[in-house]
């Protein structure tokens, strides 16, 4: 047998271990939303418009509890995923953007820490750029 042969053979079986471990991941996540796992237990609090002050692409989770945030973050997450596996080629930096900006907005959440955009120094940073 080549080494190429074995160097192959070695590579298929730690890939197959590892898309193992990352569907088994997934599967325990997946029954804990089946079975009902209460995800305010973690949080049992909702967004306020405090919190989310000069994000303006966040207001639409205004209202909402870590249940509803999680399962969405999930929702994007299985969406993206089949995206990029049905279209590979295609650029998805944007949606990229958006989910991390999104786990930013859940992990401050579930910290207790609001986003506040200083909007002056913001504003201000953008004339100097021009």
């Amino acid at each position: 047998m080549s080494i190429w042969k074995e160097l192959y053979d070695i590579f298929d079986k730690e890939r197959s271990r590892f898309e193992k471990k990352a569907a088994d991941k997934q599967s325990v996540f997946d029954d804990a939303i089946k079975n009902g796992f209460n995800f305010n237990s973690i949080v049992n609090t909702k967004i306020k418009g405090k919190d989310v002050k000069g994000f303006d692409e966040f207001n639409k989770y205004i209202g909402k509890d870590t249940t509803y945030l999680i399962k969405n973050v999930y929702s994007k997450i299985s969406s993206l995923k089949k995206l990029i596996t049905e279209n590979p080629d295609k650029d998805y930096s944007l949606k990229l953007k958006s989910l991390f900006r999104f786990y930013v907005l859940l992990i401050s959440h579930i910290e207790g820490v609001s986003l506040v955009r200083n909007i002056e120094q913001h504003s201000t940073k953008k004339l100097n750029e021009e």
